[in-house]
């Protein structure tokens, strides 16, 4: 039997397309998989996430989709697989505006909580 979820927030499955900044000023584009209110899961190409990045690490997450959203993460964990590596950050600090991007997900994903 898996183990229960213990996330306090809802997850929304996405594909919004966005940019990681690494501290050394690197930018790669990447896809945000999931997003929750305090983080998000984010994959990166391989071929474009050359430099290393560690769990702790500091990042800026640039997201556009309806509207443009900036957050400042930590790096929570991370896993490598043959074509991209997957990171989960937890949100830190993000601008005022995200709250109507996870809305709108919430929102797409309302009937899908009322019919299971």
């Amino acid at each position: 039997m898996p183990a229960p979820d213990k996330r306090e927030h809802d997850r929304y499955k996405t594909s919004i397309k966005c940019k990681v900044g690494l501290k050394h000023g690197k930018v790669v584009p990447g896809v945000v998989l999931d997003l929750s209110a305090r983080g998000a899961k984010i994959s990166v190409d391989d071929n474009d996430f050359s430099l290393p990045v560690k769990e702790g690490d500091i990042i800026l997450l640039l997201m556009k989709d309806k509207i443009r959203v900036k957050a400042e993460c930590k790096v929570k964990w991370i896993s490598k697989r043959k074509r991209d590596t997957i990171i989960g950050v937890e949100f830190l600090e993000v601008e005022e505006n995200f709250s109507l991007l996870l809305s709108s997900y919430a929102m797409s994903c309302i009937s899908d909580v009322y019919f299971r």
